[in-house]
């Protein structure tokens, strides 16, 4: 691993220790309108990538290269505008959180079937800092990119690049 990753992974595990019980609850309002979004990496270390499902056993949520008509880079929010599953186009199947026991602190994003884990399938979206946020019980995970993969950790303010997302509506 090349040490910009080691840092960046020191950082995070870090941070998540420390603001799990210290992070405030978010605004989470997803952007309007339209049904289906693509969800676009801010992080200069992967320029114009966009968020995608696999359609592989573990549902690895990865970052491939910016295309609204790629399937697996089209998502739709399925309960409304506040926090929301998010369901993959091309896989049927939701983003949701998954504790790995091997990395500590820092969370997978995976997908699973929609329904399958309610309470660890609701995201919310926070336009000030552009973070895709779980809360639960006051504590903050969101949407982190750690080599080119969707994880969850402690949400950073100020936003580290790692964890800011544009939502970009798909027109037709």
């Amino acid at each position: 691993m090349n040490n910009a990753i080691l840092r960046r992974m020191s950082v995070l595990a870090g941070a998540t220790a420390l603001a799990l019980s210290l992070a405030p609850p978010a605004s989470a309002i997803w952007p309007t309108p339209g049904d289906l979004y693509q969800i676009e990496s801010l992080d200069p270390l992967f320029p114009r990538q966009c968020v995608r499902m696999a359609d592989d056993r573990p549902g690895t949520i990865n970052l491939v290269p910016c295309n609204q008509s790629f399937k697996p880079q089209q998502w739709q929010r399925l309960d409304g505008t506040d926090l929301t599953r998010l369901k993959n186009k091309a896989t049927g199947k939701c983003a949701v959180l998954i504790h790995d026991s091997l990395v500590g602190a820092i969370f997978g994003v995976l997908g699973r079937k929609c329904g399958a884990l309610p309470a660890y399938e609701k995201w919310g979206y926070d336009d000030a800092t552009m973070h895709i946020i779980f809360t639960d019980s006051g504590s903050s995970l969101c949407w982190t990119v750690l080599n080119g993969t969707i994880t969850a950790a402690a949400c950073i303010t100020p936003s580290l690049p790692a964890q800011q997302f544009r939502i970009n509506t798909i027109t037709a």
